[in-house]
């Protein structure tokens, strides 16, 4: 009985020390190191691997995964990386990611399907940039970037599209360009007093009346 009940207590000992070999590996903490470093090197991996263009969406995180899981030293942190990933613009040709600032200062990004569909909250502002991912867009204050954009407004919707929110370089406004939202240099397409006026892109046909939809656009080539 006493054998009996020592063996019970060795086995219940062995298996203490087996739970917390289980659960005593440490958390992820990507705001540290080494996780944020070892984030960062595995992230990189995946865009060295991995085309963020002219492929599918199952592809690219497909990848993705299988990248982390050879290049993460601490495989905790692969939902971390992952998760930059599925917040991004790969494998879906024409998505930006859109920084959007409230009225309090608090800036949230948001994958958007075009740059003129990344629209500023009430009184806040919105822009968009070029990183791929939202863990690299933003910043607290807007959109990390080594220049600075801005939304600007247009009269509209003009030709049934609204362009309110186009984000375009300083000195660029929204227009009409092909059926679609485009920059041009201030003054952008648009119209004083009846008269069409302003910058178009170039190889476009300049801005002009459009009689069929009773506005100012810029033509195409």
């Amino acid at each position: 009985m006493r054998a009996d009940r020592s063996a019970l207590v060795s086995l219940a000992a062995v298996s203490l020390v087996l739970l917390g070999i289980r659960t005593g590996g440490a958390a992820c903490d990507p705001t540290r190191d080494p996780d944020k470093t070892d984030v960062a090197n595995a992230r990189t991996a995946v865009a060295r691997a991995c085309s963020c263009t002219g492929t599918s969406r199952q592809t690219y995180l497909r990848c993705s995964a299988d990248t982390l899981t050879t290049s993460l030293t601490n495989h905790d942190c692969e939902g971390v990386a992952q998760r930059c990933a599925k917040r991004s613009t790969c494998g879906r040709p024409g998505f930006v990611t859109c920084c959007r600032t409230n009225t309090r200062g608090d800036t949230r990004c948001a994958i958007r399907r075009s740059a003129a569909a990344c629209t500023a909250p009430k009184d806040g502002t919105a822009c968009s940039t070029g990183p791929e991912s939202c863990c690299d867009a933003c910043t607290a204050t807007g959109c990390a970037s080594t220049s600075t954009t801005t939304s600007t407004t247009m009269r509209g919707p003009p030709c049934g599209f609204d362009c309110r929110g186009m984000l375009c370089p300083p000195g660029e406004g929204g227009v009409i360009l092909r059926s679609r939202c485009g920059c041009a240099p201030l003054p952008a397409c648009g119209s004083s007093s009846g008269v069409c006026g302003g910058n178009c892109p170039a190889g476009t046909e300049g801005c002009h009346f459009d009689t069929f939809n009773n506005c100012c656009l810029c033509g195409g080539p």
